[in-house]
């Protein structure tokens, strides 16, 4: 994936993600969080640096949607429905700090949130 980003990069076109989520179907509820935060995590690693704009689906925890059999509403997002923050906020700032391609520059996103874990 990392390599299609740097294609797209590289041919002076823009990428934009739009609507970024984690899906936890499936997934044990002691397990909803972390998974969520690794996949955050590993998909912004490797588009990241590639990627003009991202935008959430929602930044909160939606309490009109079910709850599935894990105890979890099917998408965690980087807060919860209190607007407390998650594991996946913390996996999108630790990921998002990575230096931007080419640029030779890093960004840093609430690096002060990282010490109130």
């Amino acid at each position: 994936m990392a390599d299609f980003g740097k294609q797209i990069h590289d041919l002076g076109l823009e990428i934009m993600i739009t609507e970024l989520d984690c899906d936890s179907v499936n997934v044990p509820g002691a397990l909803v969080e972390q998974t969520a935060a690794s996949k955050y995590a590993e998909f912004l690693e490797f588009m990241g640096p590639y990627v003009k704009v991202i935008t959430l689906e929602s930044l909160h925890e939606d309490r009109s949607l079910p709850l599935q059999a894990n105890g979890f509403r099917q998408y965690l997002n980087l807060l919860n429905s209190d607007y407390q923050l998650t594991p996946p906020y913390y996996a999108t700032v630790d990921a998002l700090a990575l230096p931007v391609a080419e640029s030779g520059q890093a960004t840093h996103l609430k690096q002060s949130a990282k010490g109130s874990r």
